[in-house]
């Protein structure tokens, strides 16, 4: 997880991209109005602190808050984010899964106990609640995106690229899901697809290294070797933690080359 900004970008493969920091915005005043005296103003407070930064007082504001009136739902949600945030995975899943049964329409409540479950690897649990997130919300890009993720593992890459798909359609300019696009297209043979996403990808972020490696990837398997190269090492100076997969995709690269070569004996 990058800051709760971005998220790891994993080489060639799927990319967890979480935006929990951006979803303060996205939620003002999602929850139904709260009366005073209610437990409204220790939620107010929390949401000051939280904007600032100072997760441990809103975390505290927030809990105040539940103990007056427990069917707060911004208490729940924010204090879930901020369980997120700090990687708490179990305690975040179980301040959302209120949330959402107080709110069932909590778009964002679904979309975030989905990374949640996603961080777990509860892979059919996230799938549910991103979907679930869609129905409600039809136009939050990350949600199409997440589910597109595990899409990619499960191997299905129709319904993967449809997601990616539909993500960019609503974010023309979201980095990452060309990069996982071209990474499916990749896996399902288009070639000239991948070098597409991956280059439209950088393009938008210049300096994302995991696209870089992703295209030599690509350039390496069509035997442009010069080309790849350039990439990779572009990629390396830009993240040098890339070194031993990238290496081991090399590898595996070169020799599905040589197994592609006419006359070359399969095993």
């Amino acid at each position: 997880m990058a800051g709760v900004q971005g998220g790891q970008k994993r080489f060639v493969g799927p990319v967890v991209f979480l935006v929990l920091s951006t979803l303060s915005v996205l939620v003002a005043g999602a929850a139904p109005a709260q009366a005073q005296g209610s437990g409204d103003d220790y939620v107010k407070r929390g949401l000051f602190r939280y904007r600032r930064g100072n997760l441990k007082g809103a975390s505290c504001d927030f809990t105040k808050a539940i103990a007056i009136n427990p069917r707060l739902v911004l208490a729940y949600y924010y204090r879930g984010n901020i369980q997120a945030i700090r990687g708490e995975w179990d305690a975040a899943i179980a301040d959302y899964t209120k949330a959402i049964n107080l709110d069932p329409n909590h778009a964002l409540a679904y979309y975030n106990r989905g990374v949640a479950r996603l961080a777990k690897w509860d892979l059919d649990g996230a799938l549910a609640d991103f979907s679930t997130s869609i129905t409600i919300d039809p136009n939050h890009a990350e949600t199409y995106y997440n589910r597109g993720l595990i899409m990619q593992v499960k191997r299905d890459l129709n319904a993967a690229i449809n997601d990616f798909n539909i993500a960019l359609a609503i974010n023309p300019n979201y980095a990452e899901a060309y990069n996982n696009r071209g990474v499916a297209r990749h896996d399902t043979g288009d070639q000239n697809g991948a070098l597409t996403d991956l280059t439209r990808a950088i393009k938008i972020d210049p300096r994302y290294a995991e696209a870089y490696a992703n295209r030599g990837i690509v350039l390496l398997l069509e035997g442009k070797d010069t080309a790849a190269q350039k990439d990779f090492k572009r990629a390396l100076r830009l993240n040098r933690t890339l070194k031993i997969h990238l290496r081991k995709k090399i590898k595996e690269t070169n020799t599905l080359r040589v197994a592609k070569q006419p006359g070359a004996v399969n095993q």
